[in-house]
């Protein structure tokens, strides 16, 4: 509303649906608004004005990621509106109820999306609309349930988007992103609670070895019963909290299989596999 005697403009919002209060945010600025939509979905990018232009492309593809999401979580987009919000002097995004903040990095023109892609950022901050944000973790212990499906979606955009080679060469970087920390850092159960300083919990264990260990369990479930999890579990605790305990209870609730020996091993304990290679021949 106007007030033309103060010269004043307030905004109203009004957010009629349960959401974890650390995700709310209010951004301000000299913002030029790009305007995209998903079906009646609306979907704006919040840009300063000469970074207009290459918004345009660097967000492209965003209702396209939204409806990848939609098919592969089975539960369409939770919220009235998605808004991605570029700010200074930080790196990477945030994810908030309905909107994303992102650093102005993630901005470039074509030529230099080449080399830096702005979409899988765009993709694991769109992801957190239904894993952080719909579902929010019980407490921070569980933090994977946020970061690492995050992560692990990224890497299903790539794969759709760029074909299984560039997927799984997508999966080999996040491997190893984790082993260097492992053999450099240290090693660590992906739940955790004992950190010695809170930037710990987000970590190469918590982002994409936990992506790299989703995707292991996808195999061993297998793609159909997976995906009947994942939307289980998102519609069981929708607007809500949850942590590990009641993802293995999806899982047993939609496939009959008890995986907890598979959480034990993955999530409560830590470490990897550790191999010592010996051969010979024969003349």
């Amino acid at each position: 509303t106007k007030d033309a005697r103060n010269k004043t403009k307030t905004f109203h919002w009004m957010q009629d649906r349960p959401h974890s209060t650390y995700l709310t945010v209010l951004a301000a600025g000299p913002y030029h608004v790009i305007e995209d939509s998903l079906g009646d979905l609306p979907i704006n990018y919040w840009v300063y004005p000469q970074d207009a232009e290459n918004a345009k492309f660097s967000f492209s593809k965003t209702p396209e990621i939204i409806a990848f999401f939609n098919h592969e979580f089975e539960y369409e987009y939770p919220w009235d509106k998605y808004d991605q919000v570029t700010i200074p002097g930080i790196g990477g995004g945030a994810e908030c109820t309905s909107a994303t903040l992102l650093g102005q990095g993630v901005i470039h023109d074509e030529k230099a999306d080449k080399d830096f892609p702005s979409k899988k950022l765009i993709a694991h901050e769109a992801a957190h609309q239904w894993w952080g944000d719909l579902v929010t973790l019980r407490d921070w212990g569980h933090t994977w349930i946020n970061e690492s499906f995050g992560t692990y979606c990224e890497h299903l955009y790539v794969k759709h988007s760029l074909g299984a080679d560039e997927g799984a060469v997508d999966l080999l970087h996040k491997k190893d992103a984790y082993l260097r920390e492992a053999h450099n850092r240290y090693m660590r159960p992906i739940v955790f609670h004992r950190w010695d300083k809170p930037q710990q919990n987000f970590d190469s264990h918590t982002y994409p070895k936990g992506a790299v260990i989703i995707n292991m369990m996808r195999w061993i479930l297998g793609d159909k019963p997976f995906r009947k999890t994942i939307s289980h579990f998102l519609h069981k605790h929708s607007y809500s909290s949850a942590d590990t305990h009641d993802f293995v209870i999806a899982v047993k609730e939609m496939t009959g299989r008890n995986l907890e020996w598979f959480f034990e091993q993955w999530f409560f304990g830590p470490g990897h596999p550790v191999f010592d290679v010996s051969y010979h021949w024969d003349d």
